[in-house]
């Protein structure tokens, strides 16, 4: 079995959150098991905990104790999946909790926890730090607050900074800088990820066709997913997306996704009786294809044809139409 857990670092506004979903959906392709650790501190404050409440200190100690209960389940239910490849993906790690407290306090933390800086460390195989856009546009950084998120764009360089010395001697510490290119940042990452694994070049790119609906007990189906999606505004969806016990809720605005809970879904779709009306329900299929990805969506008004997404490494690598797949129109 090839295990590896990485953490996933950076200030306020580096594009953390968008990243977990560009991670699982790119790794899943590659035939790993993605077990994805949201970041602690939200959950904690979206639940009334707060360092307002308890005081800084006290609000750090919990959210160590949590993660480090959070990391070791995921690790001994990594353990227990038989899957040949499985990468574990920490949204923040447990020396981010450095750079809220003074170098004495994470010091008596550290020794409350019976552990030491050296071993917070070694709990992960790399770390990748995205650096906050803070660093480059308070303007774009301004424009991105979040209800969670309370540091203006002066505070939020500062604890970039300070998340950035707190990692600075992981022997695998990659760090991408800010850019106003998300694209391109995304891009990078999931190389360097690609890269550390040791696999090939994630797939960045695709092609898309309308195809004639295709007999799914010819094809060699990897995984298939109900997917219901709902509008939620002029550039905004909300998803619910099943596959097997598995079920992922996502937020999409302007193209880009994003990972939340069942509140937060059910929060964004507003009155859910309203909503079921407008529900447009899918099922994706998951097909590998020499060495692209394939992706076939059917939907229940669609009685003779589908959508197929093909993912390819490069731009310039041919695409290979999958056999037993006919060809309607390519839009995309």
């Amino acid at each position: 079995m090839k295990l590896l857990k990485i953490a996933l670092t950076g200030g306020p506004c580096a594009g953390k959150t968008a990243a977990l979903s560009r991670i699982k959906e790119s790794f899943s392709k590659m035939d790993y098991k993605v077990f994805i650790i949201n970041e602690t501190a939200t959950e904690l404050r979206l639940s009334g905990i707060t360092p307002h409440e308890l005081g800084v200190y006290n609000y750090q100690a919990k959210q160590f104790y949590l993660q480090c209960t959070k990391e070791d389940v995921c690790g001994q239910e990594a353990l227990a999946t038989g899957a040949d490849k499985v990468l574990i993906v920490c949204d923040r790690g447990l020396p981010d909790n450095a750079a809220y407290l003074t170098p004495n306090e994470y010091y008596f933390l550290l020794k409350e926890r019976n552990t030491t800086r050296l071993e917070t460390l070694e709990r992960y195989d790399a770390v990748f730090m995205l650096r906050s856009v803070s660093n480059i546009s308070r303007k774009t950084y301004d424009k991105n607050i979040n209800r969670i998120r309370t540091e203006d764009a002066v505070k939020a360089q500062a604890l970039d900074d300070k998340i950035l010395l707190a990692w600075s001697d992981h022997p695998n510490l990659y760090v991408l800088n800010a850019t106003n290119n998300f694209e391109e940042k995304m891009n990078e990452l999931l190389i360097a990820i690609s890269n550390f694994c040791g696999e090939e070049k994630p797939f960045l790119f695709n092609e898309k066709f309308i195809i004639s609906l295709p007999d799914f007990e010819q094809l060699d189906v990897k995984t298939r997913s109900e997917r219901e999606t709902y509008k939620t505004g002029s550039d905004s969806y909300a998803v619910k997306e099943t596959t097997g016990d598995e079920i992922i809720y996502k937020l999409v605005e302007n193209n880009t996704e994003y990972y939340c809970d069942r509140r937060d879904f059910l929060r964004a779709i507003g009155n859910q009786e309203e909503a079921y009306k407008k529900k447009i329900s899918s099922t994706v299929y998951g097909i590998s294809n020499k060495n692209e990805y394939v992706e076939i969506t059917t939907m229940p008004h669609l009685d003779k044809t589908a959508h197929m997404c093909i993912y390819k490494r490069t731009k310039e690598e041919k695409t290979q139409i999958p056999d037993l797949i006919t060809i309607l129109e390519k839009y995309a």
